[in-house]
């Protein structure tokens, strides 16, 4: 295939998971809304909340094992119009003012189908993109996701103040439909040599059942240890941004008792730093592969929000902020262009759904050991940023030495 049809297939799907991101976005936004504004409302927020979570969670390692088995491309754009039916008659529950266990209902149904929007991309991602250009498209497709999910919310709530919740989740069903006709437009992937060398074509393509799959999938994640070590650092750092996630606003409120806009100041900074340094590592990040770079990046996130133990200036505190947003958003790329390179094609879904299964279990936990600690503790917020900095440092300290053992393992 020529080059050009390999970068119109790129693009096909990052439009495809940007527009579906940004509609999700909005959609979410009103969907939370209205049930804030129902009688138990918070309870039912928190509910909803946890039931597309879980649901979501359950469903990913399966339905990563399933898309190693399918045509991705198909179950993709299956999936995307599958979602919008499904954000659509939420829509118009919203409008007849039905009871919320049904919105319950539609949202496990759309978090088991989240997988193939969410992993679907990753899977494909290598089929699209030759080898040495992965940094650069994992890099292109964090910008627009991180674009996405910043202007989501923007467009949600200038949607639900105008025309109200219903409308922003019309929107959002429009950009699934959207996504799902370009999914179904894409030029069929060709497959290039990513994730295939590195010892994998001795891999055995003999599948009797998922279940197989799925073990196989997790003995790549294991025996892979440069794969297994990122996957440990995304665990602290995924802890790291749920502890962020309730520190702040307590911070903001009752420790510097400082006005809301101080909050959207730590969390906008901080995601424009990860859009900046992703594309900072998209344009520079296949110049320089090794497996040290994962290990320096979380201790210079690490580093950056060290001056919480020593300031209450919020002027100091958004800068650590923006830097630790900065030197984090190369990982998230950096993370999937590892995967992609190192495991073999045909378990992608299964290695990518038994990380997302596991790392999303941690932003959940950090936020609970943020409330808990600073509790049983008597810590300040900014303490509990600041030592929970120290600490990961720390944790990088000991994947390094356990990862010693190993000679020379690295990217290629």
């Amino acid at each position: 295939m020529h080059k050009r049809s390999i970068e119109t297939g790129f693009w096909f799907l990052t439009f495809a998971d940007g527009i579906s991101t940004l509609g999700n976005q909005a959609g979410w936004m009103a969907c939370l809304w209205s049930a804030v504004a129902q009688n138990h409302g918070v309870e039912w927020a928190s509910v909803l909340s946890i039931g597309f979570g879980v649901s979501t969670a359950a469903a990913n390692w399966f339905i990563g094992s399933l898309l190693d088995r399918m045509p991705a491309k198909l179950g993709i754009a299956v999936a995307n119009g599958v979602l919008a039916l499904i954000w659509t008659v939420l829509a118009v529950l919203l409008l007849v003012h039905s009871p919320v266990w049904l919105w319950l209902v539609l949202l496990i149904l759309a978090g088991l189908l989240a997988p193939f929007t969410e992993l679907g991309w990753m899977v494909l991602m290598p089929s699209l993109v030759r080898d040495e250009s992965l940094e650069r498209a994992n890099s292109v497709s964090e910008i627009v996701f991180q674009g996405a999910a910043l202007g989501g919310p923007v467009i949600g709530s200038l949607l639900i103040r105008s025309v109200g919740s219903p409308g922003a989740l019309f929107l959002d069903a429009l950009t699934f439909c959207m996504a799902g006709v370009v999914m179904a437009c894409l030029p069929e992937p060709e497959v290039q040599n990513a994730g295939v060398d590195r010892g994998a074509e001795q891999v055995s393509h003999s599948r009797s059942n998922w279940f197989q799959d799925a073990l196989v999938g997790a003995k790549w994640l294991v025996r892979q240890p440069v794969v297994l070590g990122i996957t440990g650092l995304a665990f602290l750092l995924n802890f790291g941004f749920g502890l962020l996630d309730v520190s702040f606003p307590m911070l903001v409120q009752r420790e510097l008792q400082g006005p809301a806009t101080w909050l959207g100041d730590l969390l906008g900074l901080n995601a424009l730093g990860m859009v900046i340094g992703a594309a900072i590592y998209g344009w520079w990040g296949h110049l320089y592969r090794s497996r040290k770079l994962p290990m320096l990046l979380v201790v210079g996130w690490a580093l950056c929000l060290t001056p919480f133990l020593v300031s209450q200036s919020i002027v100091v505190l958004c800068a650590g902020t923006g830097l630790a947003g900065l030197v984090f958003g190369a990982f998230p790329p950096l993370a999937r262009s590892t995967v992609q390179r190192l495991v073999p094609k045909e378990y992608h879904g299964s290695v990518f759904g038994l990380r997302a299964t596991a790392i999303s279990l941690f932003v959940p936990l950090g936020g609970f050991a943020a409330g808990s600690l600073t509790l049983s503790l008597h810590l300040t917020p900014a303490h509990l940023i600041g030592w929970m900095a120290v600490a990961s440092v720390v944790i990088v300290v000991a994947v390094v030495l356990s990862l010693s053992r190993w000679n020379r393992v690295g990217y290629n």
